[in-house]
């Protein structure tokens, strides 16, 4: 079946620097759909916002997998945390949506260490399937791995839309919000 893959970054509210700290901290992305390599990019050098179109495949009666991997670099340091969300038919518009957001190789030095960079006094996150939650945790972990799912009716007409949201308070108690969404239409 052949769609597009759309992808959306944009800091939503507050003041979540989006080009911040040392010369060589990175925040490198690379997001793959069903083992393609479909975009890639360096996050922490985007100012205001990001958005991509890109033809891709699905398997219509199959599993169908989408990997955000995320590579925090800070000098020859790297910690990597992944979002795979996969999405397969059930029974005629019925598909079953799962999400996990693995931060396993995640330590709670490194996370320490990223916060001072970023002036974050803690961060969460929840993730929404056309709208709605599925996954929400007000203070993400070190080590840890969160993972939800769902049954979601799609016609595969109409956009089938994945949000992360990342939320939380920064190092001056100012709320922010951003918000990486990916659709396939």
């Amino acid at each position: 079946m052949n769609k597009t893959f759309r992808l959306d970054y944009r800091p939503l509210l507050g003041s979540r620097p989006t080009k911040f700290g040392p010369s060589n901290y990175k925040d490198l992305i690379s997001i793959s759909v069903n083992g393609v390599v479909v975009e890639s990019f360096d996050l922490s050098s985007v100012i205001t916002g990001y958005s991509v179109e890109k033809p891709i495949v699905l398997n219509a009666n199959g599993t169908n997998t989408i990997v955000i991997n995320l590579q925090q670099i800070l000098g020859d340091d790297v910690s990597e945390i992944t979002g795979t969300t996969e999405f397969s038919p059930v029974k005629d518009s019925l598909w079953r949506v799962s999400n996990t957001y693995d931060w396993r190789q995640v330590s709670d030095d490194k996370i320490k260490q990223i916060d001072n960079i970023l002036k974050i006094d803690h961060e969460g996150f929840l993730f929404k399937v056309n709208d709605i939650v599925i996954n929400q945790v007000d203070k993400l972990e070190a080590g840890a791995l969160y993972s939800n799912s769902i049954m979601n009716n799609w016609d595969t007409i109409n956009p089938l839309v994945f949000t992360y949201e990342e939320f939380g308070v920064t190092t001056k108690n100012q709320k922010f919000v951003t918000s990486f969404s990916y659709q396939i239409k």
